[in-house]
């Protein structure tokens, strides 16, 4: 993208030979939650509860998988993939990659691409 200008959420189209833009499909951006989390003896740790920016409370219904990952909102840690109120949702727990340095739990929010 040498000499153009950078537009965020825009991205080249593949193919055409020439530099025409297009909207990404993809916007994904991190919400930092509340979590309540609950510990087993052998350290595994379960989300229980989302406390929304807004103040409202989620019950997670079930946790799918657990595995460390990239979020495609620009971060990493260990991501849950979960249920809530039967959706499925991405949450992570920054552990070593927060900007503040301590660690702490956003959500997936927007549109992914999957």
């Amino acid at each position: 993208m040498r000499g153009e200008e950078f537009k965020a959420g825009v991205l080249p189209t593949e193919g055409s030979g020439r530099n025409t833009r297009e909207p990404s499909p993809c916007v994904a951006k991190r919400v930092y939650v509340e979590m309540r989390v609950n510990f087993s003896v052998d350290g595994t740790m379960t989300p229980v509860h989302i406390k929304w920016e807004d103040g409202l409370v989620y019950e997670i219904d079930r946790v799918l998988d657990v595995r460390r990952a990239a979020s495609a909102a620009g971060s990493m840690g260990i991501r849950y993939t979960v249920k809530i109120m039967g959706r499925e949702r991405r949450i992570f727990f920054e552990d070593t990659y927060s900007d503040t340095g301590r660690p702490r739990w956003f959500v997936e929010s927007g549109k992914i691409r999957n």
